[in-house]
């Protein structure tokens, strides 16, 4: 039996690094049946393939599994000018003085897990620190109540899980009912209400209007 890469396999979410070696050293451009995708897994080819989004566009969706009405409403789902227009948008709200008032918010909420896991010899840095942090300062932004945090955090979760294998809604033996609901969403084009509110702001942005042609093309900035 040959070679497979399913990255949906829990053995393989368990323990991914002798797959990625296996890819790396013998398949550095691998088609996956599972996750009906292309695989790159050397350095190079994927640093050019991040650079180089008219060979390697993103406004196509860059999940494995794309939500419907996302592809190319997203800053990481869509290439320039797009991208540059949407970059545009967010991008004063991302100085360093608009994010001042957050660090101790964001101080205070790393110290507060670190301190739950200082005694444990082995702890998952996403599921106990990294997400929870997120959802502490998410909570912040949005004045919520932090009582119902770790119950948004784990619906936050289920809500983009959408493999079957790995859904704790389906290892729970609960009906699949998403795939249901989002079938004809996905086969369609027609864009969600805050999809359409977001083509409609970038639509208006200062960056959508004609500029000065510059010396060299654009480069396409990461985010």
């Amino acid at each position: 039996m040959g070679f497979r890469f399913d990255p949906y396999d829990p053995a393989f979410d368990a323990d991914p690094f002798p797959a990625y070696k296996v890819l790396r050293d013998e398949y550095p451009c691998f088609w996956s049946e599972e996750a009906g995708m292309w695989v790159l897994s050397r350095y190079d080819d994927i640093l050019n393939a991040l650079t180089n989004w008219r060979t390697y566009s993103s406004a196509q969706g860059n999940l494995i599994d794309e939500f419907p009405g996302r592809a190319g409403s997203t800053l990481g789902s869509s290439d320039p000018p797009r991208h540059d227009r949407l970059r545009a948008l967010i991008q004063s709200a991302m100085t360093k003085r608009a994010l001042d008032h957050i660090l101790e918010p964001a101080r205070a909420s790393v110290a507060a897990h670190l301190a739950e896991v200082a005694d444990k010899p082995v702890f998952d840095f996403v599921g106990e620190i990294g997400s929870k942090v997120t959802v502490d300062l998410l909570f912040y932004r949005f004045d919520m109540p932090r009582e119902q945090a770790d119950e948004v955090r784990d619906n936050a979760v289920l809500m983009v899980q959408t493999d079957a294998k790995t859904h704790p809604a389906r290892r729970c033996g609960a009906p699949d009912t998403r795939s249901a609901r989002t079938a004809p969403r996905r086969a369609s084009s027609i864009p969600t209400r805050w999809s359409a509110r977001w083509r409609h702001m970038a639509s208006r942005s200062r960056l959508s209007r004609p500029t000065r042609p510059s010396a060299s093309p654009p480069r396409r900035r990461s985010c």
